[in-house]
This record gives structure tokens, sequence and C-alpha cells, in this order.
């Protein structure tokens, strides 16, 4: 039974949403029309204009009817809606298009759909067409279900002073109820976001027109247009709830949410949302059950074929101190917030609204739905529970989402194409040509060509290894298939039989592409031994080494992974990504003292805790590294049961158990010796050391990985087994790692936090140094 304080909450509650005024907005352009009637109309405190009497240079239609229908017919069916806006339509039998002026900048629009039969007119059977803003298809083929309200919802950024709204009909007719275009602040739909997978930054949502899928309000009650700043409608969540024991909702008087420059405005979502919320059931029942550990789940359907702009709306009202609550979210499988403390992006205060923006790649929303779910920290000293007070779903209308972005003006679309298009033929007529004159000229001079450097090779693999070539005619051409070991010459770079693309590819199946880039789809694919892995870790451990130490400051990359380590023609490993670097503590300093960036999975736990960056942290993050290359698995896999789902805590506690050879890749195992292998992962396992001082510098650790690879190298003899003694005396500390360091008077320019610093300059210096050092 509840108490009669938590009654008369819930009673506060209902009454401040279903009355309180809406907030003090006023949108520079609102426009309302109720299409078919020639009268005025008002809902809650907003009146619509009948579309009767517009001028042709607003509406334009060469061929419609004004049809309406009783009351009785819509009557339930417009629900919470008033259902004056569903008793009358404006019906075109030809193309017509709403022109509307308005000044620059972002707008809601809204349709209401509603069929009725009027006459000979049957809108249910009859309609079917297609709607279009600015030239660009925002509805494509609707036919409307019988005895259904509908109302879609567009956010479009208006970059001229025209709005235009287009129905085609393609069946027998089109049909409209009521328009709305409504100015909205352009702040409410922020330019950057975070990518779901991979965990990149979205860029260009400033401009993208997107479409309302789902606004949900979590805890109840229904927020209706009348009660929200911008006469949005967000539905209660308990119907998309997984399971629903596994919930509880949570109230509190609108009264207390405090709005906080730098967060959410009460534009972004009205007090009436943050003031509830759906938290994770933490009662004694649920706790002290042996299934404790459990997510709870919200499920929505989502068309396929388009990325999604996923806002989650936090406010803790649920927490007695600023302390303790952390939680994980996930968007479908992926983690996207881990051990999430809402305060912390609040100043430490409590019932102060915020949100997050996610994109969810097209690809990724294949299966038309989507599931956000909320799940206790595993973290120490973390407090079971977790909420969530809000979700919006909007769909990127004309984009996949991809982490390239590239979202672009409705209005400069058709143009932007026929640029494209019209470069795209111009260059590669131009390259054309400019391959036909190089040719010539080679043919004629013949000149030898100098191979390219092999600094970057791993120490003794130029000694060690081989490379092979097919001759074809006068060319040397390196044609690599499945079944032959990926290997070529630096300077030709690898040319794939289209069959075996396809073959590795699984005939280019959407469930093998690991991004989307500017020059297409990436597909996921796999190094066939373990000493070119090994190879690429020294290659990157090289590299991160000499940021470390080839200058007076040492320079810490803060965001090592391995999406961040790229492999040239030669499968040589380079450090790429360097925009959350910073540069190294002063002399008389031992940290950096910063707010915590990088990624998830990797991020040096000590630096998270006390935000003190060191270039331990960097050797932290490239433990994980090592660990992804020895298991061949995520860093972060939430499908995988709890234990397992970090791979640095997982793989860790399995090797202190001894218990390596049930963790290693099982398609290099058999090609690994074992006593190279146990060298590699103990240099993971030391580079995972809890605190900083315990782990590795980066030289030693690129040290034990080259004796690593001496080990896999050698040829054992005869009184030889697979230990490492043997040659453990004849492997000395590698030179190399001082070769690559320049002196420090050559780098004296200041460094500041990589500001207008090439970093091709730091790497060309590494090459440069080691080609003097031979």
């Amino acid at each position: 039974m509840a108490t009669a304080l938590e009654m008369l909450v819930q009673l506060v509650v209902v009454v401040t949403v279903l009355f309180a005024a809406v907030g003090a907005y006023t949108p520079v352009d609102n426009y309302l029309f109720l299409c078919g009637t020639s009268g005025n109309t008002a809902v809650g405190g907003r009146t619509f204009v009948g579309d009767a009497g517009l001028p042709a240079s607003v509406l334009t239609a060469p061929q419609s009817v004004a049809a309406n229908t009783s009351a009785s017919q819509v009557t339930g069916a417009a629900g919470d809606d008033a259902p004056e806006l569903y008793q009358s339509a404006r019906v075109f039998t030809a193309p017509a298009t709403y022109t509307l002026g308005v000044k620059p900048g972002r707008h809601f629009v809204r349709l209401r759909f509603f069929p009725f039969r009027y006459q000979s007119y049957d809108l249910a059977a009859d309609a079917a067409f297609r709607v279009s803003v600015q030239g660009v298809v925002f509805v494509d083929g609707y036919t409307p279900k019988n005895g259904t309200a509908v109302v879609r919802e567009f956010s479009v950024n208006v970059a001229g002073r025209a709005l235009s709204i287009t129905f085609t009909p393609t069946g027998k007719l089109a049909f409209v109820n009521a328009i709305e275009v409504v100015s909205h602040p352009d702040e409410l739909i922020a330019d950057t976001a975070s990518m779901v997978s991979p965990p990149t930054h979205y860029t260009g949502l400033s401009t993208q027109a997107l479409e309302t899928v789902h606004r949900i309000n979590m805890g109840e009650p229904k927020v209706t247009p009348n009660n929200d700043t911008l006469w949005r409608t967000w539905l209660p969540d308990q119907s998309f709830q997984v399971e629903s024991n596994f919930s509880a909702h949570k109230q509190v008087p609108p009264s207390m949410i405090t709005y906080k420059d730098g967060s959410a405005t009460s534009l972004t979502a009205p007090a009436a949302v943050y003031a509830t919320a759906t938290e994770l059931n933490t009662t004694e029942a649920m706790v002290s059950n042996a299934q404790a550990q459990f997510n709870l789940t919200w499920q929505f359907d989502a068309p396929a074929g388009s990325g999604y702009l996923i806002r989650l709306h936090f406010c803790d009202i649920v927490s007695k101190a600023t302390l303790g609550l952390a939680f994980n979210v996930y968007v479908g499988p992926w983690l996207v917030l881990q051990d999430y403390e809402s305060s912390g992006d609040t100043f430490n205060l409590l019932a102060t609204p915020l949100y997050k923006d996610f994109v969810l790649a097209g690809k990724d929303a294949a299966k038309g739905r989507i599931t956000v779910s909320i799940g206790s920290s595993t973290a120490a000293n973390s407090l079971p529970g977790g909420f969530l007070n809000g979700l919006e779903i909007m769909r990127m209308i004309g984009s996949t989402g991809s982490s390239d972005g590239g979202a672009t003006s409705p209005r400069g679309s058709k143009i932007k194409t026929g640029i494209i298009a019209g470069s795209a033929v111009g260059g590669a007529t131009l390259a054309m040509a400019l391959g036909f004159v190089a040719v010539r000229v080679l043919r004629r001079k013949k000149k030898p060509v100098k191979q390219p450097s092999n600094t970057w090779k791993p120490l003794s693999a130029s000694a060690l290894g081989g490379r092979s070539r097919t001759s074809f005619g006068k060319s040397s051409v390196n044609v690599v298939t499945l079944g032959q070991n990926c290997d070529a010459a630096a300077s030709v770079g690898y040319r794939f039989h289209f069959a075996a693309l396809r073959e590795a590819t699984g005939g280019f199946e959407e469930g093998m592409v690991i991004g989307v880039g500017g020059f297409g789809k990436v597909y996921r694919g796999t190094l066939r031994d373990g000493t070119q892995r090994l190879e690429a870790c020294i290659g990157a451990a090289r590299g991160l080494h000499y940021l470390h130490t080839g200058s007076a400051k040492a320079i810490i990359h803060r965001d090592v992974k391995s999406a961040n380590i790229l492999l040239d023609g030669g499968f040589m490993a380079k450090v790429a990504d360097f925009g959350l670097s910073k540069t190294g503590p002063e002399l008389d300093k031992t940290h950096v003292s910063t707010a915590v960036k990088g990624s998830f999975g990797y991020l040096d736990p000590e630096y998270f805790r006390r935000q003190m960056l060191t270039e331990k942290s960097d050797v932290y993050s490239f433990g994980v590294v090592l660990l992804e290359v020895l298991c061949a698995r995520a860093v972060i896999d939430p499908t995988l049961p709890r234990e397992m789902v970090n791979l640095a805590e997982w793989a860790t506690q399995r090797l202190r158990d001894g218990e390596l050879d049930q963790i290693v890749d099982q398609s290099i195992a058999a090609t690994i010796r074992p006593d190279s292998l146990k060298k590699f992962a103990d240099t993971a396992e030391k580079c995972l050391a809890e605190y900083g001082v315990e782990r590795p510098t980066m030289g030693d650790v690129l040290w034990c990985l080259e004796y690593a690879l001496q080990l896999q190298l050698q040829v054992a003899s005869p009184d030889s087994s697979d230990s490492s003694f043997g040659v453990a005396s004849q492997v000395q500390r590698s030179s190399s790692i001082s070769s690559v360091v320049t002196d420090a008077s050559t780098m004296s320019a200041s460094l500041g936090d990589l500001d207008g610093m090439s970093m091709k300059r730091v790497f060309s210096r590494m090459i440069k140094s080691e080609e003097e050092g031979r």
C-alpha cells in the first residue's frame, strides 16, 4: 500500500503535468493550418487557421477537395490529441505544395493524418502518396490505416527564407488533415554526437533532417502538447518495457527540477519529463535473487535503412547523495556509458537535467527494432541501481548514420549531388590522362626505382623473414589469394583477386562491415599467423615509445586502441589519431592533471579515478590491445556472460589462474611457440597492473615483444625444447630502442598540446634517425 505522502506526491505530479502553463517560448515562425476548412479553431491555447483562404503563392493545389467528417467518426481515434484537428482534410489528386516564408534555422514540421470517407473519396482505401520537404522525400509511399490517427513530426534545418511541403499522389490521392510549421532553437540539435559503434564522434547533425520515431517519458504520465514547452508529445514507457518486473517508477514534484547553464534546458524537455523516472527494481527481493545481475530493457520498432539519433535524458531524482550510484547504459548490444554517474555531469547536483546523444548507424538497426538497456555497475563501492528519465529516437532522413558524417542541408542536396558527380567524372578523366603520361615517361626513362625504407619493420624481421613475388612479363605484381601468406612488397601494396575478396567478405555480407569511411565500406579481416600479429604490435610499441621519449617533453597519446593502429601495405604498424594527445608533465611533476578522456575498455582505471595522466596510461591501453591480439575478441562485449564482458578483467584473471591456453585465439595457437606465447602474455599482464608505478615503460614493453619475436623465430636445436631458457642469454636488450630516440635539442620547439603540430614530422624524425643509425 502506498503511503499518504507517496499518494500526495503522485497527485501533485499529475496535476502539474496536466495543468502547468507552457514555458515562455515564442517561436519566430508559427504556422498552424487546419486543412480543408475556412474557419479558425482554438486548440489548447493555439489557433489553427483554415487553409481554404490561402493565396496561390502559399498553396498551389490545382486539383484539391475540401473534405470533412463528423466528430463521432474521430472520437477515440485521436486519443489524447484534439479531435478537431482530424475532422477535416485537404484531398489532392495531383501534386500540391504549401510554400511558407520563414526565417533561416530549425523548424518542426508536424503533419496529421486521419483517413475517412467523404462522398466518393475513400481516404483509407485510395490514399497512397509521398511527402517532400524542400525537395527531399520525407515520407515515401504512405498508406494510412483505417480508423487510426497519425502524427508525423520532423525537424528540418532551413537554409533560405522559404519552406516548401509537397504532397504527391502515388495512388489515387493524397491528403493531410493539419499542418504545423513551428521554429525551434537551433541549439536543440547539437552538431556532434557519440557513435554507438564504433565508439567515435559523429558530426553534421546541425544540418541533418530528422523524424521523431519515439519520444518517451519514463515513469509516466503522458505529456501532451499543451504541457510541453515546444508542443511535443511524450508517451509513457511501460508498454515498451521487455520485462516490467525489473522496473520501478519514481516521481517528484516538477518544482524540484533545477536547470543549470551549460546543460539541458526547459526546451530540451519540460520539467514534467525530468520529474519522473523509471529505475532498476532494487528491492530486497530482487537484489537477493541469484539472478540479480539483470538489465532493464526497452524495445522500439524502427524502420530499417536509416541511421538514428538517440537522445537519453537523465535527471537524478532517485539518489539521496551525489556519489555512489553508477550504472551502465546499452544501445542494442553496445555499451555506450560505463559506470555512469550523472552527477559528474551536473556539478555534483541532484535533480539537475542533462542529456546524452548517440548515433546508431543504419547497418546496426537493420532488424527494424532498437533496444535501450540500463544495468547496475560492477565497479567497487557502486550502489545497485540505474535510471532513465526520457528517451527520444529520431530517424536521420537520407543518412545511414555512418561515422564519416557528411549530413547535408536538404536545400543543397541536388546541387551538391551534381557537383560531386561532375567532380568525380572530371577527376577520373584527369587521373586517366596523367596516368597515360606517366606510363609513357616511365617506359622511356626506365630509371631504377628506389625501394622504400623498411625502417618500421620489426627488429630482426628483415634478417629472418623473406618476401616472394610472382613475375608477369616485365612487371612484378603481388597477387594474394586466401590460401597464401599475406605478405607483399611495400612498393606495390596488394592486389587481391575479386573472387578472393568476395569469399573473404562472405559475398560482401553486411555483417562483415566494421565501419564506413571516405573510400567506402571497411570489412573485417584477419592476420593469419601469430608472427604477423606480433610484428604489428612491435611496430606500434616502437611508435609509442618514441612519443614518450623522443622529445624534451613526453607526448601521451591518451587514446591507444586497436582502431588507432594502422597497417600499411607491408603490415607495418603506424600509430594514428592524435586528437586527444597531451604533452607530458614538467620535469618537477609526476603527472598531468586533466579531465578524463579516452575509449571504453582501454581507459586506465587509475587515470579514471584520480584524473592524473602519465605515460603509464598509454601502457595500460596498449596492454588491452595486446590482449585483443592474443584473444581475437572485442574489448567490451555485452552479449557475453557478465564476467566475460570486459576483456581486460576476464583475461587477466584467466592468466593469473594459469589458463593461458584457454584464452588464446585458436586460429594461431598451433603456430606460436609456447615460450614466445608466455612472454607475450606476461608482457600484456604487466601492462595492466592496477597502479602505474607497477607497469613497465614502453621501452621495456618494446624489448619484451622483440624478445618474444626472437623466441618465435629461432630455429629449435635438437637439444632444445619449447623452453626459452636456452636462448635467454643470447638475446640482448635491443639497441633499436635508443636508435629511434632523437636528441632533445632537435625537438626544442614548444609542443603545447600538439596544437598545429604535424605528426608526420614526428614519425619522419623517427625514420630519419633509424636510417642514420644504419
